[in-house]
């Protein structure tokens, strides 16, 4: 490095402290709120009891603490932020608690109504560097504009923050006296609105009507993991008055993700009522969210001129497909409260773990800033998000070696019964209550962790089976004390690992539909002395002797039906073995390209081997095709293929002269190779072939189909030569690196 080079670097690294420490020393100016306290607020033990004195004092990037207790503005008036400043609630009312013990939904911090709104921001410049965290807003009142918040030209950040109990009404019947936003109202401003709760609040509007019971806006908004609950719109002016958005009101354009709007009601004496949970006068985007037990005249769910609407529930609207739920429904809250009922804080929106919208949302749609849901919990507790404002864990598949009582665990939806151990909700299966009684069945799920050869023959021999078979490491045991009355419905769980498993321990074709379901006489489905079977195999309607397949909170599951009780499992059963004998099947990588070697015995008769690849063990395609040499003794046959995905699957498919098949065990390889593909020219190629795609000062290597390097040298120009003098015609591999990372890669076929 060169002494300017140096000096410049010192330089920048220089200013970029003197800002970092810039930074730093107005973020450690904390002022601190505790109830009842007189102090000045540079400490938990010097606190202040008047959170507005410390909003007014503190600069940008300043904080303000607030401890758990009730604060209220002086009578008839109202908090106010401030540009720039952090306001955080939920602190420990005694103590010198940290930010790592805010937890605002027990420590509650409560901002009181005095007769006026709650929190007023009017023209202060308020941006998304504005924060309210981690309060209780309630008890405000307001003549025709938010009784909780007002926001005019004002767009503050709002996060983990509960509304409720507010009001706002229009005084006369004038017909410029409508009433906007009990909860919250929006005048020309676009708030960051992140897992807030909206509950019980109300708005009356005497004159052309009222708008928006728990939340107004008259620009576009975007809302995010927020309740809606219970809130209440009312007109009431003779002939004309109108309540419009029980829930949320919007002139603009309004999207919702991960939202829950349920038991709000909307109600006119004039022109009617629209839009008991949502009312949009643009366009409406949902995702991942739930409108569902709103009430009104018209439209009791959603007002909408148009949607767009993925990964939601929509009450009666909705039909199955992008990712929706069908409006038929019923997402199963906890407790939910009829609408009649708003204004009301009281229901439980949370989904129960058997909600049939727990883990089938769309993570894609999730803002990467959006890690808790409205109760703080993690956003997505298994591999899946949920519908609507609230997580559930939902459930998982057993993932240890042992035995899995279900029977305390029943999780009914409609007639089927989920059972499921409730340490960790691991469920085993669910059986449909049609011509069964539920509580004459002891359920256990067993979890077997020996693969290969340890079950290849488990099945075999007792049944009198003459083939092979692979099952799943986990199957089911029900024992009935009252015999069905007639065909019981069952489903057997099992995901995407087991099938994975199973295909890196036989055979298995990538098709699950080519699994077998055996139902064994007797109470294991392992045990070598069960009397007999029934077999299943996949159609499109589940009988006596066929399975279907489908989802369930993202996990699979095959449906059968059986006319007693036992126990059993999936199995693959392998092809007929060849005379060929696979002695080993390697798969490594040297230089970003893939080395597959296999060695067989006893080869005669065979046709050719087939070498396949998969990114995802299941759908497979051919990657080469090799000649099988028919000679006697050990034959050993070796390819290098291109790396074009960090994580591959190989198998090999060996085919005998008569056209039988089988499959080799599948080889899993992994490779942090980036892979852009660089194009040669011409291909096949003579004496010399050129480089398309690569930049000057990369390095090449050519390498042979034993992953011998032939070639090698830097990148000269964007259409570089390669000398190909002196090598034998077949196919070799070119890749290019920069740095030692492979990030460009190509094909190159030699012939004479």
């Amino acid at each position: 490095m060169s002494l300017f080079i140096r000096s410049v670097t010192h330089r920048v690294l220089f200013a970029l402290l003197l800002l970092s420490s810039g930074h730093l020393s107005r973020a450690q100016t904390i002022r601190y709120v505790r109830q009842g306290a007189t102090g000045a607020g540079t400490s938990w033990t010097d606190a202040s009891g008047n959170p507005q004195a410390m909003i007014t004092a503190s600069a940008t990037g300043n904080q303000v603490w607030v401890a758990a207790g009730t604060y209220q503005p002086a009578s008839g008036q109202s908090f106010s932020m401030k540009e720039g400043v952090k306001i955080y609630g939920g602190f420990p009312s005694t103590g010198n608690p940290a930010m790592t013990d805010r937890q605002w939904t027990i420590q509650t911090t409560i901002l009181q109504g005095n007769g006026s709104q709650v929190i007023t921001n009017n023209n202060n410049g308020l941006t998304v560097a504005a924060l309210l965290d981690g309060f209780t807003v309630k008890g405000g009142v307001s003549v025709q504009y938010g009784g909780g918040m007002y926001n005019n030209n004002a767009s503050p950040t709002v996060a983990n923050c509960t509304f409720s109990g507010n009001t706002a009404t229009s005084t006369n019947f004038r017909l410029s006296s409508p009433a906007y936003g009990g909860g919250m109202c929006n005048m020309t401003s676009s708030p960051t609105v992140v897992n807030c709760i909206f509950s019980g609040n109300s708005i009356t509007g005497l004159g052309t009507g009222g708008f928006g019971g728990g939340f107004y806006s008259n620009s576009p908004i975007t809302l995010t993991g927020c309740l809606f609950s219970g809130n209440k719109v009312t007109g009431m002016a003779p002939g004309s008055g109108t309540g419009f958005g029980g829930g949320i009101y919007v002139t603009g354009a309004l999207t919702l993700i991960n939202c829950t709007v349920a038991g709000n009601q909307a109600s006119g004496s004039g022109s009617g009522s629209k839009g008991g949970g949502v009312y949009v006068s643009a366009a409406l985007t949902m995702a991942n969210s739930i409108v569902y037990g709103n009430t009104c005249a018209t439209n009791p769910e959603v007002y909408s001129s148009t949607s767009s609407v993925i990964y939601s529930l929509i009450k009666n609207i909705t039909t199955a497909v992008n990712g929706n739920l069908d409006g038929a429904t019923d997402p199963l809250f906890t407790n939910p409260v009829a609408a009649t009922s708003a204004p009301t804080t009281t229901g439980n929106y949370q989904l129960p773990l058997c909600s049939p919208a727990v883990n089938v949302g769309d993570n894609s749609k999730i803002p990467s800033s959006f890690t808790t849901d409205v109760t703080g919990a993690s956003r997505i507790l298994q591999s899946v998000t949920d519908m609507g404002a609230y997580e559930n864990t939902g459930f998982t598949l057993p993932a240890a070696a042992n035995e899995v009582n279900a029977t305390p665990g029943d999780c009914l939806m409609g007639n089927w019964h989920h059972f499921y151990n409730p340490t960790g909700n691991k469920l085993v299966l669910a059986v449909n209550s049609a011509n069964v009684t539920i509580s004459s069945l002891t359920i256990t799920g067993k979890l077997n962790d020996k693969y290969g050869a340890g079950l290849v023959n488990m099945l075999n021999t007792p049944f009198g089976i003459s083939k092979n078979l692979y099952p799943l490491n986990r199957s089911w045991t029900v024992v009935a004390s009252t015999a069905p009355t007639g065909n019981v419905a069952v489903r057997f769980f099992f995901n995407s690992q087991d099938s994975l498993d199973l295909a890196m321990t036989s055979s298995f074709s990538g098709q699950l539909s080519n699994l077998i379901l055996y139902k064994v006489e007797g109470t294991d489905a392992y045990n070598t002395a069960a009397t007999g079977y029934i077999e299943y195999s996949y159609a499109a309607t589940a009988d006596l002797s066929h399975y279907t397949l489908g989802y369930f909170q993202g996990l699979r599951y095959a449906e059968f039906q059986v006319s007693s009780f036992s126990s059993g499992t999936l199995a693959l059963s392998s092809p007929v073995i060849l005379p060929l004998r696979l002695i080993r099947f390697d798969a490594s990588s040297t230089h970003c390209v893939a080395n597959l070697e296999w060695v067989t015995a006893d080869e005669k008769n065979v046709a050719r081997f087939e070498l396949q690849s998969s990114t995802d063990a299941l759908s497979y395609t051919t990657a080469t095709v090799v000649a099988a040499s028919n000679a006697s003794g050990e034959q050993k046959h070796q390819l290098v293929l291109p790396i074009t995905a960090p994580d591959t699957y190989y198998r090999l498919k060996m085919i005998d002269q008569d056209g039988q098949t089988t499959y080799s065990q599948v080889l899993r390889l992994i490779s942090n190779c980036v892979t852009d593909i660089i194009t040669t020219y011409p291909n096949p190629a003579g004496k010399r072939v050129y480089i398309r795609g690569a930049e000057a000062g990369e390095t090449f290597h050519l390498y042979d189909n034993t992953g011998k390097t032939v070639r090698s040298g830097i990148i000269g120009s964007s259409n570089h030569e390669v000398s190909l003098q002196d090598l034998v015609p077949g196919i070799y591999y070119m890749t290019v690196e920069k740095s030692g990372a492979l990030i460009k890669n190509s094909k190159v076929m030699l012939v004479d």
